[in-house]
């Protein structure tokens, strides 16, 4: 089953990493990065006059991923691409609020970000939960003793920038910059969603040591979401990625095919809901919101980062060795991710400068 996990925004991608030759990745440019979550917080920082003075983030979750659990998680994801982005400071930190709520409007200019886990049970009026979602389908037929079965494609997340406006007295110089319409995330409502402890249940390549240090830490950090500190996401994070955790696979479709295979029917066309950790979805998608396109399949006009021994498509350098592509699904930012974000981070704060 091919999962797509889509970008709401068109970005583009930028040159290579000046880091590391051999690291691979794709993002946005910094003259088309003004709504990114990086540029929110440059405006912040070289005294812009902007329209906000802290980057809100509401935070609503769903029957199968909410509560501390889901913040804990959101925080997770912001702390690792703010780090990676190079402005991981404590300050910079600082300047994020994280609020649970039971609705989240998308259009709400009061934050910065939005980070929406739908439910079929909780929309609004200004709110379709299922746009832009599909319910997963299989679809089976036997013949003699051969049998063949295909699904879908299953869109699990939407994330993207800000929509920012901006007013100048002459255009190479801006003076005031107003949040038009937040970043968002949403996740899709035909989906059973994971948790990352429901997820370290499950891993087969832990010790039951290491397991069990892991499930006991994060059950302490979910218990605290709401004050947990920007260095004990860090080091949470940096836990993941010295383990090199890979979300749990989801057997739902497999399942389902081995059922029909055991069953005397000759065809099936049957709805189902998948199953996947929250985390790494999570992750890509906010992700977006620093400004990454996708590693494994770029924008048409995107500049990517050159490497030694990834696969080139035309002018591109591709990889799927990355939380932004659609391949393994990663529940830490590989070096690939890592790059992207830090060369994005310094060429939109370059960019920026120029125009203050």
């Amino acid at each position: 089953m091919k999962k797509y996990l889509p970008l709401c925004l068109v970005l583009a991608a930028c040159g290579p990493s000046p880091q590391n030759s051999e690291t691979k990745w794709a993002h946005s440019s910094a003259e088309r990065s003004w709504g990114t979550i990086p540029a929110l917080l440059d405006y912040l920082d070289l005294g812009f006059k902007t329209n906000y003075d802290k980057l809100r983030v509401c935070v609503q979750g769903s029957e199968s991923f909410q509560g501390s659990a889901l913040l804990f998680e959101t925080k997770l994801s912001y702390a690792a691409w703010l780090k990676a982005s190079g402005q991981g400071t404590e300050a910079s930190w600082d300047r994020f609020e994280f609020e649970s709520q039971d609705i989240c409007e998308p259009g709400d200019t009061s934050f910065g970000s939005v980070v929406i886990v739908e439910s079929e049970n909780k929309g609004s009026a200004d709110r379709d939960p299922g746009e832009g979602f599909a319910k997963a389908t299989v679809s089976c037929q036997k013949s003699g003793f051969s049998m063949r079965c295909s699904s879908g494609s299953t869109t699990y997340g939407w994330g993207g920038p800000a929509a920012i406006g901006y007013s100048y007295r002459t255009p190479s110089r801006w003076e005031s910059i107003s949040n038009r319409s937040p970043a968002s995330v949403r996740l899709s409502p035909y989906v059973r969603w994971r948790s990352l402890e429901s997820d370290l249940l499950e891993q087969k390549g832990l010790t039951e040591g290491d397991r069990k240090s892991k499930l006991e830490l994060y059950r302490g950090l979910v218990a605290k979401a709401e004050t947990v500190s920007y260095s004990e996401l860090l080091d949470f994070m940096k836990g993941l990625s010295d383990s090199k955790l890979i979300a749990v696979a989801d057997g739902s479709f497999q399942k389902l095919m081995q059922d029909f295979q055991k069953s005397g029917a000759t065809t099936l066309n049957q709805e189902y809901t998948p199953t996947a950790t929250g985390l790494h979805v999570l992750l890509h998608e906010i992700g977006h919101q620093f400004g990454m396109d996708h590693a494994d399949n770029p924008s048409r006009d995107a500049e990517t980062g050159i490497v030694v021994d990834g696969e080139q498509r035309g002018s591109q350098w591709v990889t799927s060795e990355a939380s932004m592509a659609y391949g393994k699904p990663f529940l830490y930012l590989t070096a690939d991710d890592q790059d992207g974000a830090l060369d994005l981070g310094q060429k939109t704060l370059a960019f920026l400068k120029t125009k203050r």
